[in-house]
């Protein structure tokens, strides 16, 4: 009797056990997209791994008590094949270092995987991610507006960044939670306020037969101090939930509110198409007008930032220059910026008189997440991951359609942005995936095993602790490698080279590197280390150092094709074209220095600086007195160039 007992117990509690792990995974997740953002390693990064062996052995607890057979449904199957692809175009071609995004990406993936054991037939609430989500954009919300009154933004440049380095990506946070929020005000309200009625309709109605039932008893005067008393305490509760919903409802404002302070065109496009959606039965009547004041809209905004368009515009062309050589499987996984690089300097050699190019600059992202995929993972890659998010985005409307908003106002964004290349979206994008595939009401989808569902959770457990020691184990030489970054001194080399296995795709490290071993005359070595570091970044500086180790070894051919390809790849900076004059006059070619000096006194600059005014009053000395001894102190200035 006491066990058949215990069992009873535990039979009704297995659902409340569900839902607190379910709570508490979805929980951690949201907080963790709260930590600061950082370029390679954050601390986000380290706990995410730690948490998702952690998950992981929920899932199990999950699976153990669960009766209910999990479902592999169709996105699931997508998802195993994409990441298959990916695993297979990282080994096969292994063109670019790719280590740090690899890392990232299978944590994402294993965090997928695990979440879908934890919440398979799941019993958790939609509003607890809506809520969680809205919450955490209105902390971001909240961080903006202290930053903007005390000054303390992760960025001198701007005066509000959030928990991120700069407004770009910080105003998509603030974009999902605006839009989830006002659509669950405009939706919502109605459905809340019409349940409560009804309830009080019905409780009314239950008070008023109940009354009459009692009206001949000898307790009537009992009887109506007890209704009255449960009919007053009905109406504090529907107060109390009617005041937790406004209050709610003014804490959506605060994104909204922030949100223009971002200057973000990213978010305005996302948040203006999904709130035109929304709104489309009310200002469908005037549309034309609304589409042609938008239009206007757009027009502005474009002339306002009219250089940091032009420059993304330049990088889309180039990226597809380069990727029309590898249609099919894509240039390689983490050759994103070398194919930029080669695009532009492609797009040059072809057309140099174009004006596409005076609002070139450093590529670190692509600005276009699914532009990215295109040209690293080929067209396979970009039509595995555009089916995987239409399944997703499908069987996601079924579910929520306030989840479903918000997701499609980041994908909007990522057209325009990079926010899946950032750990807070892609863990909420993960998030809102594995909860709409967990609903247990797929159409189309394939019943395993209990002892299969645990075998492939021990599986992905195992894989989650392999790739903790390796994060932990990269996070910890980052660390290393930077305790003597910028330094550049000999005394470093030893330790340069044991850290080179683990950053080869760190441009800033190789930077340091190479400029060490060019301050020790070993040039050479220095050219191999510049030449990796082409591969991961598009910073035309590696192919300037590389051509000053050309010039001092003499190597003026190689030295002047280094200067080219720096220019190629950025056409409206002066240095490499100053330092190829300066190799002529250093070797007496006084001809061709003066046809440089011509070509610098007519380039363009995307940014007047001392140092440009100082190399074109060089180029005008060379131009008009044929001699640079002519103005000696500004050629020994040409030191500090180099």
């Amino acid at each position: 009797m006491m066990n058949e007992k215990l069992r009873i117990d535990i039979s009704k509690a297995k659902p409340c056990i569900f839902l607190f792990l379910q709570m508490l995974a979805i929980g951690f997740l949201l907080w963790l997209t709260l930590l600061p953002v950082e370029v390679r390693w954050a601390d986000a990064n380290e706990m995410l791994c730690m948490g998702t062996p952690v998950i992981g052995i929920m899932g199990i607890i999950c699976i153990l008590l669960n009766n209910v057979k999990m479902k592999v449904t169709i996105v699931d199957g997508l998802v195993m094949i994409w990441t298959l692809y990916y695993v297979g175009r990282v080994w096969i071609g292994a063109e670019y270092p790719c280590g740090t995004d690899c890392l990232k990406v299978m944590g994402i993936i294993l965090l997928y995987f695990t979440l879908r054991c934890v919440l398979n037939n799941t019993c958790l609430s939609v509003w607890w991610l809506v809520v969680g989500i809205i919450g955490c954009g209105t902390y971001e919300a909240a961080i903006g507006i202290y930053q903007m009154l005390t000054g303390t933004s992760r960025h001198h440049l701007f005066i509000l960044t959030g928990t991120f380095q700069n407004p770009g990506p910080y105003s998509a946070y603030l974009m999902i939670a605006a839009i989830m929020g006002l659509y669950a005000i405009i939706f919502y309200k109605l459905d809340i306020l019409y349940e409560i009625k009804i309830k009080s309709k019905y409780v009314f109605c239950y008070l008023y037969k109940l009354i009459s039932k009692l009206k001949n008893t000898k307790s009537k005067d009992k009887a109506y101090s007890a209704i009255y008393s449960v009919a007053n305490l009905h109406k504090i509760l529907s107060r109390i939930v009617l005041s937790t919903f406004y209050f709610f409802s003014s804490l959506v404002l605060l994104p909204l509110l922030v949100l223009p302070a971002t200057w973000s065109r990213a978010a305005f496009v996302g948040f203006g198409l999904c709130a035109l959606w929304i709104y489309r039965n009310w200002y469908w009547k005037y549309r034309y007008f609304v589409w042609g004041g938008l239009a206007a809209l757009a027009v502005a905004f474009y002339f306002i930032k009219r250089g940091s368009a032009d420059g993304r515009t330049l990088i889309w062309i180039a990226s597809l220059t380069s990727w029309m050589h590898d249609i099919w499987l894509g240039v390689g996984v983490g050759g994103f910026r070398n194919a930029c690089t080669e695009g532009i300097a492609e797009m040059w050699n072809a057309n140099p008189q174009s004006g596409i190019y005076g609002s070139a600059g450093v590529t670190d992202y692509s600005y276009n997440d699914l532009l990215k995929v295109l040209v690293e993972q080929g067209l396979i890659g970009v039509i595995l991951c555009i089916t995987t998010v239409v399944f997703a985005l499908v069987r996601l409307y079924k579910q929520s359609k306030v989840l479903f908003l918000g997701m499609v106002s980041l994908i909007i964004f990522s057209m325009f942005s990079y926010p899946f290349e950032l750990l807070p979206y892609t863990i909420i994008a993960i998030i809102v995936i594995a909860w709409s595939e967990s609903v247990n009401n797929a159409s189309l989808s394939l019943n395993i095993s209990k002892i299969m569902c645990l075998f492939l959770c021990l599986i992905t457990i195992a894989f989650s602790c392999c790739l903790k020691e390796e994060v932990s184990d990269r996070i910890e030489q980052d660390k290393n490698a930077n305790l003597f970054a910028s330094m550049q001194n000999a005394a470093f080399l030893t330790d340069y080279y044991k850290l080179l296995p683990y950053e080869t795709d760190n441009p800033q490290y190789l930077f340091d590197f190479a400029k060490t071993l060019s301050s020790e005359k070993r040039y050479r070595d220095s050219n191999a280390i510049l030449r990796k570091a082409t591969l991961v970044s598009a910073d035309p500086i590696f192919y300037i150092i590389m051509g000053n180790n050309y010039r001092d070894e003499q190597f003026y051919e190689l030295a002047e094709e280094s200067y080219n390809k720096a220019y190629a790849i950025m056409p409206n900076r002066l240095y490499p074209l100053y330092q190829i004059m300066m190799m002529y006059a250093d070797i007496g070619e006084q001809a061709k220095a003066y046809d440089m000096a011509k070509v610098i006194r007519k380039s363009y600059v995307k940014i007047e600086s001392k140092a440009t005014q100082q190399m074109r009053q060089i180029a005008d000395s060379i131009y008009y007195n044929g001699d640079i001894i002519q103005c000696p102190d500004k050629y020994i200035n040409n030191k500090i160039f180099r």
